[in-house]
Parts: structure tokens; sequence; C-alpha cells
């Protein structure tokens, strides 16, 4: 077995099980902070009991909680972080994520020090959509991860740590496909003409694929150690919106 080869079995054990915490020196504010102020920027999870909330996020939170309230020394000292990220921008982001990658416990890492900063290259323009509500035949059928750009129509986007660790990838995909309309929040809202009905995109911490709801595959678009420099993401743009349908 190679180090790589170990390397993501070590990552498969790890985000296979469950991480636990112990919770002390617990800190009750005078002045509570209530879901309205954050909801723009942290998405409070509908399928667990946690929301993680890591990077630039943890940092605003944090600000929000210092208004009328006095902090503990622990929290106003702490960094959501990972060390080896704490550098990270949009000039280096390819460059200090290439060796870290694999090692993200959490989808969350995975989205703010990887994928974000792909889809903001990848997309017609920066700006993307996160938790985009999926409505069919009246009804509400999921929330795909991102919504992103592409050819002049909004391409869904599904994060995964490993796609081959997903036991119902294809039924989840089907959710988002042939969506009538979608909720962007930020009171926007994409209609069924402006959404690539039949494809969408799917990335984990090794690849990107290009999933297509007629056919039910999953097909790999690229891997992600091949993506070297931002022209490289350019290229790939090229390539993919022929794809699209």
């Amino acid at each position: 077995m190679s180090e790589e080869e170990k390397l993501q079995l070590n990552v498969n054990f790890i985000t296979s099980r469950r991480i636990f915490a112990k919770i002390d020196e617990i800190c009750l504010l005078p002045r509570p902070v209530d879901i309205s102020e954050f909801s723009d920027f942290i998405f409070v999870s509908r399928q667990s009991a946690i929301t993680p909330v890591v990077g630039s996020d943890f940092g605003r939170l944090k600000a929000l909680l210092a208004i009328g309230n006095k902090l503990p020394p622990y929290l106003l000292e702490s960094s959501a972080i990972p060390l080896p990220l704490q550098k990270i921008n949009a000039e280096n982001w390819l460059e200090v994520t290439q060796a870290y990658r694999r090692l993200f416990t959490l989808e969350i890492q995975f989205r703010r020090f990887y994928v974000d900063y792909f889809l903001r290259v990848l997309g017609d323009q920066k700006k993307f959509f996160s938790e985009c509500a999926c409505h069919r035949d009246g009804k509400y059928t999921g929330f795909a991860d991102n919504a992103v750009k592409l050819g002049g129509k909004w391409c869904f986007v599904e994060i995964k740590l490993n796609v081959q660790a997903e036991q119902h990838l294809h039924e989840q995909l089907k959710k988002y496909c042939h969506a009538e309309w979608a909720d962007l929040r930020e009171e926007r809202v994409l209609r069924q003409e402006r959404i690539w009905q039949n494809t969408m995109l799917v990335m984990d911490t090794t690849s990107l694929y290009c999933y297509d709801v007629a056919t039910d595959q999953l097909d790999l678009l690229v891997q992600l150690d091949a993506i070297r420099a931002e022209e490289d993401i350019r290229i790939l743009r090229e390539e993919l919106i022929p794809r699209l349908r």
C-alpha cells in the first residue's frame, strides 16, 4: 500500500467515527445572539444537532458575541482554522491546501478552505450560493450544497469528503435535478429555465465529478492533484460547460 493510500485510509477511518470533546468553563452571556444576526453567513444544520463553525465564520460570530458581552479569554484567543491553513488567501490557497486537502475531517472545513476558492475561479462570476433549497412538483426536495453559474445557467454542486463512502449518493443527487425552482436565500429565487436540469457537479477531497440524471452516471472530470494552478481550473471550465444539460 502506498503512502497516499495509507493516508486516505486513515482519513476514511477518522471521518467514519464520531468526534467528542470535553465541555467545561461554560460562560452565560448577558446578551444572547439571535439566529437572525448570523443566519446570512452560518447555515444551521437541519440534519444534525451540531453545526460546525470554522474559518472567517467563527471570527464573524465571535465579533457578534462581543457586542454587549465580556468574552472570556479562552474565547477571545481562540481560532477555528487548522494550523497549516491560518495564512490561506486567494493567492496561495492551491499551494497551501495541496498537502492538507485529504486531511479534512469535517465537510465544512473542506468547503471553506478549498471548495469556496475553487468555485470562485470555476464559475462565470465569483459570486456563488450555498445551501440552495430545491423544489419540484410543489414540494421541497433537499438542499444542494452550492450553485455556481456556468455557461450562463446555474449548476448545483454537491460536496463530500469521500464519494466512495456515500451509500445513497445517487438518490440524493436526483433530488436536486429537474428542480422547478431553487431558493438561494438572500431573498433570491432561481427559476427552472435558469438551472441546468439534467447535470450537476460533485466534489470530494480527491476529485471532481459530473452527474447525469438521465443516465444515472457519475463521471470523473478531474483528479484534484492535477489542479496545480488556477489556469487549470479555467481550462477545466471550458471543457465542462459543453457537458451541461
